[in-house]
């Protein structure tokens, strides 16, 4: 997070929470994509979808670039007052929590 303020970027939190989706290699290709495309730093949580035949929500199954953060679960009510906007599956708790902090939600 420091070094996305040191460079003036903008931080964005892109969660999957419990949603699984049938191609998670590609979805997680298609992150990356986007994130580089629009010059942006990201905190990426996983959820529960398996993103390049991993099992572990931790585990960085592809290299990531830089602008790329794998943080794995995070409190929400903590990382929420510290980024600039949340993408994200829609579920309950962290549509409740973006809208809680004022975050622009996608």
């Amino acid at each position: 997070m420091g070094k996305a303020r040191d460079d003036n970027k903008k931080l964005v939190y892109i969660g999957f929470g419990s949603i699984v989706v049938e191609d998670p290699t590609e979805l997680t290709r298609a992150v990356v994509e986007a994130v580089l495309a629009s010059d942006v730093r990201c905190i990426l949580n996983k959820g529960w979808s398996e993103r390049l035949g991993s099992k572990n929500s931790k585990e960085i199954e592809m290299e990531l670039p830089c602008e790329i953060y794998n943080s794995g679960n995070i409190p929400h009510d903590w990382l929420f007052t510290q980024i600039d906007a949340a993408v994200h599956h829609g579920g309950s708790g962290t549509t409740g929590a973006s809208l809680r902090f004022g975050l622009p939600t996608i």
